[in-house]
């Protein structure tokens, strides 16, 4: 998911970011239904990301004692903030790095070797 969003988010055919990460988050009065939507779009990411580290879990691709809620926002996080970058100027290498060091806390994590989350 980080890597397909890193090359998606830094192409410069398309405009760079994420609508629903970076549009109308800052609304003027009578426009809160808006905001509201992508609100609600970005929960139902966040939903499908947790749904899968839960599904993981259950299948043994995800260690155990995994905290599923925590991790999946820790990854739609870091994924949000590449969109965030992107828009700023980021490269697509410069998100994979993100990426790597995204995917080196998510090893720590899921070893039971980084902080708890």
């Amino acid at each position: 998911m980080l890597r397909r969003n890193a090359d998606a988010y830094a192409d410069t055919g398309t405009p760079l970011g994420c609508m629903i990460v970076l549009a109308a988050t800052n609304l003027g009065r009578g426009h809160e239904h808006v905001g509201h939507l992508l609100a609600d779009l970005r929960a139902q990411d966040l939903a499908k990301v947790t749904e899968r580290i839960e599904r993981g879990l259950a299948e043994g691709d995800v260690p155990e004692g995994v905290d599923a809620p925590a991790l999946a926002s820790y990854l739609v996080t870091v994924s949000q903030g590449m969109a965030l970058r992107a828009r700023d100027g980021c490269t697509a290498r410069e998100a994979h790095t993100v990426v790597d060091a995204a995917m080196t806390a998510y090893d720590a994590i899921t070893a039971g070797a980084g902080p708890a989350i």
